[in-house]
């Protein structure tokens, strides 16, 4: 099983047919760290540099227990694509 994470090229990730895969777009804007996030990015607070690397790398921890329920299915394996 891969996880993609990238929003500007969905068309790269193989078909289901030859490789499971999902795609996972972050900062995922749905949690509470990824509100404080969207925050910053809409230039509404501003947040020191160091602040907003960690906020990006909760962001994704937040996907822990989604990543564990994975697991059964296979190997995990995650990716960025490259930009189009």
């Amino acid at each position: 099983m891969y996880i993609y994470h990238c929003f500007t090229c969905p068309s790269k990730i193989p078909s289901a047919a030859q490789t499971p895969a999902e795609l996972w777009s972050f900062p995922d804007r749905t949690t509470a760290v990824g509100d404080m996030i969207d925050t910053y990015l809409s230039s509404k607070q501003d947040l020191d540099d160091a602040a907003i690397h960690l906020l990006f790398s909760a962001n994704r921890w937040e996907k822990q227990c989604a990543i564990i329920s994975l697991q059964p299915l296979g190997p995990l394996h995650t990716s960025t694509l490259p930009e189009c």
